[in-house]
């Protein structure tokens, strides 16, 4: 376990903030999509 949480906290601080902007981007791009049309 003491081997293993390093490696863990190293792969979701590099993996969360990948899907956090992955996500960012298709809500962005979903929000003007959704925006654009109204104007």
């Amino acid at each position: 376990m003491n081997t293993l949480f390093p490696w863990l906290s190293t792969y979701f601080e590099s993996l969360i903030p990948g899907s956090f902007a992955l996500g960012f981007n298709a809500g962005r791009e979903t929000w003007t999509d959704l925006i654009l049309p109204l104007r």
